[in-house]
C-alpha cells in the first residue's frame, strides 16, 4: 500500500464518510449556525479554534508530522481509454497505457464496430441531473447539422427529464484548456454515433438549490455558499431522515489520537439515488431513449410498379422514402468519416425472367429526414423538393403473370422490401 491516507470505516458502522480533529493552523472552522458544518478560514483570520479534515481512514507509513494523499489505486477512467485522435495532447494518467488497453473497453468497441446500425448511444452516470453532448474540448469541430439535431434530441432530455442539457465542455469549470480524451472522441468524432451522457440525479436540484451563473462541476470544485450547504443538510434532515449526513461523533484514533468520524455522506445522497426516489427519477429516461429510438431514419418503399414496354418487357420502378426525423446516414459525421454507406435497391427475379438493362443492384446515395425542417419565416430555415425519397428503375424481360420481389437496405436505416405481379 502506497504511503498517504486510505479510506476505511473505522467505526464500522457501514459508511466511510470524514475525519475532522482540532488543530491550531488547521484550514477549516464550525459554521457558526450549524457546527456540522464546515467552513474555510478567512484570509486573514487567526485565534479562533480551527480543524483539520482528512477521509476517514488510516495512515500508510504514517511518520507523526506529515500526511499525504496516495496515488489512486488505478489511475485509469474507462472513457478515456477509448480511440481517438489525440493531436498533441500531453500523454494522460487515466487514459491507460494506449487506446482500447482495457479488455473491458476493447470488447465494448469492438461490438458497436460489428454493428453499423448503431445511430445513438446513451451511457448512465451518476451524479449531476445532466445530459452531455460533445464538444468535451476546446477547438472539436461539428457540422452544423448535427448540432442542430443534437440540440433538438438533447432539448426532448430536458423536457422529459428535468435535467440540464448541455456539452462537456461547457460542463468543465477547471482546466477547459486541457485535452480530455472521451469515448465521445470515438463515438462521434470517428463513429458519427450521435453520443450521450446521462448523469442521473441531482441531490443539489432536489435541496433546492439554484445554480443559475454556474454549473455542478464549479460546484463540486467548491465555489458555491455555505448557504447551499446548509440546504443540503436540511434537505437531509427533513427529506431523508438524516441518512445524508453522519452525525460528528468521538473516536479514538490508533495514529492521530481524539477525532471525529462523521459528515456528508457521498454514496448515500450524491452517488445514488434514494431508494424512494429510484423510479421516479429513471422513469422519464425510458420515453427519451424511446423518442430517440424513434428519430432515426426508416426506409419505407412508397411504390414497387411495372409498367409494360413491349412485348414481355417490362419497365420496374422502386420508389423508397426516410419516413424518419434523421438522415439515413444518422450524422453528417459518419459520412464525413467515411463510416456509412447509402441506400442499395435489389432487384430479384425468378426463373424465366431476365434483366435486360440497370444492375440488379443499385446505390441510391443518402436520404434525407426532416430534421433539416426548422422554419418557413426565411429562406434558410428549410430544405425543398424531395431529398428523402429516391428510386431504381430496371428493364425485366418476363411474361405476364411473373412475381418479382425488390428490397431496400441501408445500414443504418433499416431494410423494406415489396412484391409485385406483373400485368397486374
Amino acid at each position: 500500500m502506497q504511503p498517504g491516507i486510505h479510506s476505511s470505516d473505522l467505526d464500522a458502522d457501514g459508511r466511510t464518510v470524514f475525519m475532522r480533529y482540532r488543530d491550531p493552523n488547521g484550514p477549516w472552522k464550525q459554521y457558526a449556525a450549524d457546527p456540522r458544518l464546515m467552513v474555510p478560514r478567512a484570509p486573514d483570520e487567526t485565534g479562533g479554534e480551527y480543524w483539520r479534515v482528512l477521509p476517514e481512514g488510516m495512515i500508510e507509513d504514517y511518520n507523526g508530522v506529515t500526511i499525504s494523499d496516495p496515488a489512486a489505486h488505478e489511475p485509469l477512467d474507462f472513457g478515456a481509454n477509448f480511440p481517438g485522435d489525440l493531436g498533441t495532447a500531453p500523454p494522460s494518467k487515466t487514459a491507460g497505457p494506449y487506446p482500447t488497453s482495457e479488455p473491458e473497453v476493447a470488447a465494448y468497441v469492438a461490438a458497436i464496430a460489428r454493428r453499423p446500425n448503431i445511430v445513438a448511444h446513451v451511457t448512465c452516470h451518476t451524479f449531476g441531473g445532466l445530459v452531455l453532448t460533445p464538444p468535451v474540448n476546446i477547438g472539436e469541430q461539428m457540422p452544423a447539422s448535427d448540432r442542430h439535431a443534437y440540440e433538438t434530441l438533447a432539448a426532448k432530455a430536458a423536457a422529459l427529464t428535468g435535467y440540464h442539457a448541455m456539452s462537456y465542455l461547457d460542463l468543465r469549470s477547471e482546466g477547459r484548456e486541457s485535452y480530455i480524451p472521451s469515448a465521445f472522441g470515438w463515438l462521434y468524432n470517428r463513429r458519427g454515433i450521435y453520443s450521450f451522457i446521462t448523469e442521473l440525479w441531482n441531490p443539489l436540484k432536489a435541496a433546492g438549490i439554484s445554480l443559475e451563473n454556474t454549473t455542478e462541476s464549479a460546484w463540486l470544485f467548491g465555489f458555491h455558499s455555505i448557504d447551499d450547504e446548509a440546504k443540503l443538510l436540511r434537505w437531509s434532515d427533513k427529506e431523508l431522515g438524516g441518512q445524508g449526513f453522519v452525525p460528528w461523533h468521538a473516536f479514538q484514533h490508533p495514529q492521530l489520537g481524539p477525532v471525529e468520524i462523521g459528515g456528508f455522506d457521498l454514496i448515500r445522497y450524491w452517488y445514488n439515488i434514494p431508494f424512494d426516489r429510484l423510479e421516479k427519477e429513471v422513469a422519464p429516461h425510458t420515453d427519451w431513449l424511446i423518442y430517440l429510438g424513434l428519430a432515426t431514419a426508416r426506409l419505407s418503399v412508397r411504390s414497387f410498379s411495372a409498367e409494360q414496354v413491349g412485348a414481355n418487357l417490362w419497365r420496374v420502378r422502386l420508389v423508397v422514402e426516410n419516413t424518419g426525423w434523421l438522415p439515413t446516414n444518422g450524422s453528417q459525421e459518419a459520412v464525413d468519416q467515411q463510416v456509412v454507406g447509402g441506400v442499395t435497391a435489389q432487384l430479384t427475379l425468378p426463373a424465366g425472367a431476365r434483366l435486360v438493362n440497370g444492375e440488379s443492384r443499385q446505390s441510391l446515395g443518402q436520404l434525407e429526414g426532416r430534421s433539416g425542417q426548422r422554419s418557413t419565416a426565411t429562406w434558410w430555415g428549410y430544405s425543398a423538393g424531395t431529398p428523402d425519397r429516391a428510386f431504381a428503375d430496371w428493364i425485366v424481360s418476363a411474361p405476364a403473370g411473373t412475381s418479382l420481389s425488390a428490397k431496400a437496405t441501408h445500414d443504418r436505416a433499416g431494410s423494406a422490401r415489396a412484391e409485385l405481379v406483373l400485368g397486374r
